[in-house]
């Protein structure tokens, strides 16, 4: 992570590899004064390490849609929390039905199926 980073905004899938993927280390080589943005999953950010960086000043704050466990230090105004709901909104669903329709009728043309997760993909008839 580069020193110049003024804000992190990373979406990664929760996983054995992925969790605490923001923790001391990463905090420590962000540009002091940056703001740490997540709206993944809880247990992608080490909280303590979080915690230990905005008491210190380090960070100008942190916005978070989902915490692992929500404490006192969490709760100063250069911090953020939604109960994990950032995605919920009229676009967001408009937009979850279109990629819905599409990707049956990509399955029903044989064709991959748009952001597969678990690729390789095979198609099974």
């Amino acid at each position: 992570m580069p020193s110049l980073t003024a804000h992190l905004e990373r979406n990664f899938l929760k996983s054995r590899s992925t969790h605490h993927i923001i923790n001391q280390n990463t905090l420590a080589a962000i540009k002091p004064g940056a703001f740490i943005i997540n709206v993944g999953r809880g247990g992608l950010v080490d909280t303590n390490a979080l915690e230990a960086a905005l008491e210190k000043g380090n960070l100008a704050g942190t916005g978070l849609d989902l915490v692992d466990s929500p404490t006192d230090s969490l709760r100063q105004q250069n911090v953020i929390i939604t109960p994990h709901i950032a995605a919920i909104t009229d676009v967001s669903y408009d937009g979850m039905a279109a990629l819905v329709i599409d990707n049956i009728k990509r399955y029903a043309r044989g064709e991959q199926p748009r952001y597969t997760v678990n690729k390789p993909y095979k198609l099974r008839r």
